[in-house]
């Protein structure tokens, strides 16, 4: 059984595994800003309560808005709540300047090269090879069946990087089994590239090749080619946020557009390749 304890200075907060404990009466609970200020005095306006029954693990939080009144607090107190729960903690107004703030740091972020009445033209220009029978045959048994194949895996692989080939062949057909079937099955982002990105020879732009072919939902591939056509003089380093960043800033240029993934992929790919110098 989780234990509970109470912080020294009265505020509630978790142990190691996590649960929390009611705070003492006159006292509002998680608080950053230490004991005897104003976020730790009773507020009549807003609530803020926490139930833990003995023996059982799981607890439910309340939080008014005076405690949690934008990402910052939230920031400074990810040792009270998990940074991916600030934004539910998020009044209407305070969630839509959340999301104009990321739509403008995105904006930011990826500039289009080419105009958007140009997509369709690139995209027809477009040629590789290897990817019509990816496309037609292994794409849709693979999003069927809910995972790769080994050979599937491999050919993937070869056709995003063939040096990578080495390594991934490392790879048992267990291994790719299990990695692909729960990154293709979880809603975890960060789990997706990170059990992927687990397996021999797999970086994040291998990865995103699986997600952009395998996936049911639409994900963008990591190039070098397609960043350029987004204003990137050089590729930038690789990480969880800026591939995150990177899937919802072309899934809203899919949805703006009209076009889907691979069709978008094939024309920032084929402008940069008949535009860079």
């Amino acid at each position: 059984m989780e234990s509970l304890r109470t912080l020294s200075d009265g505020r509630a907060g978790p142990t190691n595994e996590g649960p929390w404990v009611t705070p003492e009466p006159g006292r509002l609970a998680p608080s950053q800003d230490g004991p005897g200020s104003a976020n730790t005095q009773a507020d009549t306006s807003t609530s803020a309560t926490t139930t833990a029954s003995t023996g059982t693990p799981e607890a439910t939080l309340t939080f008014g808005r005076s405690l949690w009144p934008c990402k910052e607090r939230l920031q400074k107190g990810r040792g009270w709540l998990s940074k991916r729960r600030w934004f539910d903690c998020l009044t209407k107004p305070d969630r839509q300047r959340a999301q104009r703030s990321r739509s403008d740091r995105e904006a930011q972020m990826f500039k289009l090269r080419l105009p958007p009445s140009e997509i369709r033209r690139w995209a027809k220009s477009y040629s590789y090879p290897g990817e019509e029978r990816i496309v037609n045959e292994m794409s849709p048994r693979a999003r069927a069946r809910g995972h790769l194949t080994r050979l599937e895996f491999l050919e993937l692989c070869r056709w995003k990087s063939p040096r990578s080939q080495p390594r991934c062949a490392v790879n048992t057909a267990s291994q790719v089994h299990e990695a692909t079937a729960i990154a293709l099955a979880t809603a975890d982002e960060r789990a997706k590239t990170f059990i992927l990105r687990s397996l021999a020879g797999v970086g994040w732009p291998t990865a995103s090749v699986i997600l952009h072919f395998c996936d049911r939902r639409p994900y963008p591939i990591l190039d070098y080619r397609a960043l350029w056509s987004l204003g990137f003089a050089k590729p930038p380093t690789y990480t969880f946020d800026f591939w995150w960043a990177y899937t919802q800033f072309m899934r809203r240029l899919a949805h703006s557009t009209g076009y889907d993934m691979r069709t978008l992929d094939r024309a920032l790919w084929q402008f940069s390749k008949g535009k860079q110098r």
